[in-house]
């Protein structure tokens, strides 16, 4: 019975922060530790800059974490709301260290490639309503529409 007593009044006095002897019911003095509470640990980030013209917080998640999925972590650890929301030059996006599967850095994108309206492709072709080589008149543009 006095240890359960010494044991209820152990918890009362970590409730309310007195730290000090405690008197069981029978008058002997016991001693208390109060602990401090546990530090939370703070969170750590892998830091990624962004380098290129359209890059978006779905790519960058989906790079360093393998998944597309994670963005949402992603998004509140750096204050933003949507995945796919073009980010500016030179911002640091904060990448939970707990999700990061790979730290190299992400590739350059891929140059979309256009083709040159009027340009020469093979040696002896003519582009449409350029003169011929040998000083004859042009040739007529192709036909649109209807013959």
């Amino acid at each position: 019975m006095r240890a359960t007593v010494g044991v209820a009044l152990a918890a009362v006095a970590m409730a309310c922060s007195c730290a000090g002897p405690v008197r069981s019911p029978q008058g002997e003095a016991e001693r208390v530790a109060v602990l401090a509470p546990t530090p939370t640990p703070t969170p750590s980030y892998f830091i990624h800059v962004v380098k290129f013209r359209g890059e978006t917080l779905g790519q960058i998640t989906e790079w360093y974490t393998g998944r597309y999925d994670n963005w949402r972590a992603v998004a509140r650890a750096n204050g933003l709301a949507v995945p796919n929301e073009l980010l500016s030059i030179g911002r640091e996006v904060k990448v939970p260290s707990q999700l990061v599967v790979r730290q190299d850095p992400m590739p350059a994108p891929k140059k979309k490639r256009t083709p040159k309206i009027g340009a020469r492709g093979k040696a002896g072709e003519q582009s449409p309503g350029e003169a011929p080589e040998d000083g004859s008149a042009p040739a007529l543009p192709p036909l649109i529409g209807p013959k």
